[in-house]
């Protein structure tokens, strides 16, 4: 479908389509999970666990820089990912600290692979309730292509506030 064949009500419901999904997605990604250990964390908080756990000997910066988040928001889930016992820090020369995971850490990550496994099925048969196979593949690839738009326009917005 060409977009010069909608009209703007079909615009606009379609932007309304995708403020839903940022807002409810944004939701669930608040939501505190028990990942397998009976601790209560949030998306966020597992993701940047799983990707230290990827990645041992990670520095903050390189984590911020992969999440596309601050600084300080990167500091704040260290400290409570530390506190769990679920990361270390080693300092290294200067202010530079090296991170990784705990052997807690990593069961838990590996609970967390099974978690998502489990809730990404449950999810893909409710989509198979009212969509094709090949359409659930459109999506994802429609997905795809949209994160890269986003992020060159982030890119682009970083460039210019920066001078």
């Amino acid at each position: 479908m060409d977009i010069s064949t909608l009209n703007t009500e079909e615009l606009l419901e379609r932007a309304d389509i995708l403020y839903s999904f940022n807002m409810l997605f944004s939701d669930y990604e608040q939501t505190l999970r028990d990942y397998g250990n009976g601790v209560l964390m949030t998306m966020s908080e597992i993701h940047i666990l799983d990707y230290i756990n990827e990645k041992p000997g990670i520095t903050a910066a390189e984590i911020a820089d992969h999440f596309l988040i601050t600084a300080s928001a990167v500091s704040q889930v260290l400290s409570r990912l530390e506190k769990r016992a679920y990361i270390t820090r080693e300092h290294q020369s200067g202010k530079k600290k090296l991170i990784y995971p705990t052997e807690i850490g990593t069961r838990l990550c590996n609970n967390h692979r099974a978690f998502d496994i489990q809730a990404l099925s449950k999810t893909y048969n409710y989509l198979l309730r009212d969509c094709l196979p090949e359409e659930i593949q459109t999506f994802y690839k429609v997905m795809k292509v949209y994160n890269n738009i986003m992020l060159a326009g982030r890119r682009k917005r970083l460039v210019k506030s920066t001078g």
